[in-house]
């Protein structure tokens, strides 16, 4: 698990929170974000991993994230 994180696009912003245990999505353009702590941070954290592994730009994998766990599909 990561001990710290923070990853800046153009159309989002991840932090984590207690070295990983939870996690704030800021949606850029619409100025919300998401809370993701227990299971779902776990999830999240293995999913950066496997989309990093895969080579895929962040603004694609927080766009991804954001649609899986909000149900809404970003404009970007």
């Amino acid at each position: 698990m990561q001990t710290s994180l923070s990853i800046t696009t153009d159309h989002f912003h991840l932090y984590s929170h207690g070295k990983g245990t939870a996690y704030t999505l800021y949606n850029r353009g619409t100025r919300s974000d998401l809370f993701i702590q227990g299971d779902d941070a776990l999830d999240l954290d293995k999913e950066i991993r496997l989309f990093e592994d895969a080579g895929y730009s962040y603004d694609v994998m927080l766009s991804s994230i954001w649609t899986q766990l909000s149900g809404n599909f970003p404009t970007i």
